[in-house]
């Protein structure tokens, strides 16, 4: 049980170590973050979503010490939309489980720039990819991978498989893979941008890069642009980056220390019980330890006896455990598919650890019976 207990532990700190320090394909560190809603009796059209949209990027990049300013449908980091099934042009699938399955986000021109999300080929969006104009699209690089293994992707067109109607749109840009924070959710490998101007929608996310100055240092003057632009418009969620992260990963250090206290608990109990079972049984054969000293036993034959059993309860505990640990660790990826760790070396520390700490118990009850005075254990018996 301990070995269970110590390596589902060791399976969810390590998974959320990795997900906490996971390297997000944007910069953290300078990023302002927020979410607004525009009223439909404010906004009824899409033209009026974008003009407003517009207005607050470029009032808000006149701001001292602010790089690059973006809207988007969802906040970097904290996953996107979807998923969606697309089709390819060209390699039109027969079944829908056969088709593309990706996440995806409306960002204005500026957004790859303003989250550090680096251009690999092809183009980003430009003022021009507006509504009257054709549609395009930017793949990340894992489904350029896929679909696109011996040829460029760029020019090449892909629509929604779930309309009526194929609305397609071309390929113009490749952009690093993004990771995403979800606990809960299966990670997605795909993931396509299509332009904010194309399909603007009402709700949606502010980001702000910061230069030269921290971004606790803008968020006053970023509030005060939007009371400026729209008054009676809230703007929600006002923060950096890197304290929206902070606040939405305290349930999983909550947890980790949790679970770390556990494990701890458990390899006390483990290592006591062990130590208690050895030092029972070293007590119950005094005689027989006495008596093979006396018929010329060392020091060390009752070492390696007494450390011989240890370890043979140690290894078979052990390896029930191991089997009840794989099935935890299938019951915690289940539940959190995001908590992607190597369970092989986890297994083996947890399992490694657990039989040293067995070892070490058991030494000094098997230094106990070495001392035993073998006249003494004879006129006992």
């Amino acid at each position: 049980m301990a070995t269970t207990l110590l390596a589902g532990a060791g399976f969810f700190l390590r998974g959320a170590d990795n997900l906490l320090r996971q390297h997000f394909g944007e910069d953290t560190d300078h990023l302002v973050v927020a979410g607004f809603e525009l009223p439909e009796s404010k906004y009824p059209t899409n033209d009026e979503v974008v003009v407003f949209g517009r207005q607050v990027i470029e009032r808000i990049q006149q701001l001292p010490g602010v790089s690059a300013a973006s809207i988007s449908y969802c906040q970097p980091f904290f996953g996107l939309m979807g998923p969606r099934h697309y089709v390819i042009e060209g390699s039109e699938r027969s079944s829908r489980d056969l088709e593309p399955l990706a996440s995806y986000n409306g960002v204005t021109p500026s957004y790859f720039a303003t989250t550090g999300t680096r251009l690999l080929s092809g183009r980003a969006f430009n003022a021009s990819d507006s509504a009257a104009s054709p549609k395009v699209v930017v793949i990340n690089e894992s489904m350029a991978r896929a679909f696109f293994p011996n040829e460029s992707p760029i020019g090449r067109r892909i629509a929604q498989a779930e309309t009526d109607k194929r609305e397609w749109a071309e390929i113009v840009g490749v952009v690093a893979d993004v990771s995403v924070m979800g606990l809960y959710q299966k990670p997605i490998p795909f993931q396509i941008y299509e332009p904010f101007l194309q399909a603007p929608w009402r709700s949606a996310s502010l980001t702000v890069r910061t230069a030269n100055v921290t971004p606790e240092a803008l968020l006053a003057s970023i509030r005060a642009t939007f009371t400026e632009l729209d008054p009676d418009l809230p703007l929600g969620g006002l923060m950096p980056a890197r304290t929206l992260i902070a606040r939405s990963s305290s349930d999983v250090d909550m947890l980790k220390k949790m679970l770390g206290v556990f494990a701890l608990l458990g390899l006390a109990l483990a290592t006591l019980g062990i130590y208690g079972v050895i030092a029972r049984t070293v007590a119950q054969r005094t005689a027989e330890i006495g008596t093979r000293m006396a018929l010329g036993a060392q020091v060390s034959d009752v070492i390696r006896l007494i450390l011989g059993a240890g370890t043979r309860l140690a290894l078979s505990g052990a390896a029930i455990g191991v089997i009840g640990a794989l099935g935890l660790g299938r019951l915690i990826a289940s539940i959190m598919p995001a908590m992607q760790t190597n369970r092989a070396l986890v297994l083996t520390v947890t399992t490694a650890l657990l039989v040293v700490l067995a070892l070490a118990a058991c030494w000094l009850p098997a230094r106990r019976a070495a001392k035993v005075d073998p006249m003494e254990a004879l006129r006992c018996e």
